[in-house]
């Protein structure tokens, strides 16, 4: 049981694996394609090209053990954004928070919290007294 397990996990490990390279080599190949339309897709050459040259960037870093400092330097590269991340998720909890503050879409009908309402009619009000086009000012919006 053990053998079948580990074969099918090989399978799916690999077919992943391939399908992860080709989406990757065709991206490549599709930004590296000059004049290319919406709905056209890039030579298949060009789609082979970059498979060979990921596979052969692969394939140099097991074979040269080159896969530690590559880990290394990921993790250095990796720490600013780890910053980021957490700022971002600080501001997502904070605004959690203050989910008073928010509009909300129930049922299909938007219902604007008092806060935000004053805001709308103050700029309402100001917009009476400074129109975009002061020659259609004719007390509409």
């Amino acid at each position: 049981m053990g053998w079948i397990l580990l074969a099918a996990f090989t399978l799916l490990a690999f077919i992943s694996m391939v399908t992860g390279q080709t989406t990757i080599a065709f991206t490549l190949a599709a930004v590296t394609t000059k004049e290319l339309k919406e709905d056209d897709e890039p030579a298949r050459w060009n789609s082979f090209v970059w498979a060979l040259i990921l596979g052969g960037i692969s394939i140099s870093l097991l074979l040269l053990d080159a896969l530690k400092p590559l880990q290394t330097t990921s993790i250095v590269a990796a720490f600013p954004l780890m910053i980021v991340l957490i700022m971002v998720a600080w501001s997502f909890f904070r605004i959690m928070k203050n989910e008073k503050e928010l509009t909300y879409i129930e049922d299909g009908n938007i219902e604007v919290t008092r806060k935000i309402q004053r805001q709308v009619n103050d700029y309402v009000k100001w917009r009476r007294v400074h129109p975009i086009n002061p020659h259609l000012n004719n007390g509409s919006v």
